[in-house]
């Protein structure tokens, strides 16, 4: 498998941080005692990563598939808690976020850029005024975003 992880443009990580991202992904990733190898060059704007990994697992010769196939979203959750972890802004597009509380979340300021559907926007053009549907993905989204859940964290035990 072969990834790419790139750094933001005005960002030069050290190999500390190089090497501490690749342990990361990797254990997140359930591949962590495979066979990897990594380099970070920069031939374009920024540095970018990356990171191939031999699926077949050094001890009993299976292939192993990461996260039984829905690897691709567990890498965007991977990369949100790598950088939280270190301190790194993270692409405004990004797929997730870490939250105040420190969980993992799906990054709602991505769907911002939802278009309503053609009927909504027909309206809009025709009337010159925001859609139902434009006002309810925009204020529901930040309502979303910010609403905290009284049972995060918890475990129930039945009585």
């Amino acid at each position: 498998m072969h990834w790419i992880l790139s750094w933001q443009e005005n960002e030069q990580p050290p190999h500390e941080q190089v090497d501490e991202v690749v342990s990361l992904f990797l254990r997140g990733m359930g591949l962590a005692e495979h066979q990897t190898v990594y380099a970070l060059h920069k031939n374009t704007g920024n540095y970018h990563l990356h990171i191939a990994v031999n699926r077949t697992f050094p001890y009993t010769q299976k292939v192993i598939q990461p996260h039984r196939g829905v690897d691709i979203s567990e890498a965007h959750k991977i990369i949100a808690e790598i950088e939280h972890r270190q301190g790194c802004a993270s692409q405004m597009n990004a797929r997730y976020r870490v939250n105040e509380q420190g969980h993992v979340v799906k990054n709602l300021q991505r769907r911002e850029g939802i278009k309503p559907k053609p009927k909504a926007e027909d309206f809009e053009n025709a009337t010159g005024e925001k859609s139902a549907m434009r006002i309810v993905q925009k204020r529901g989204h930040a309502v979303i975003q910010n609403a905290t859940w009284p049972h995060a964290g918890r475990s129930f035990t039945p009585d």
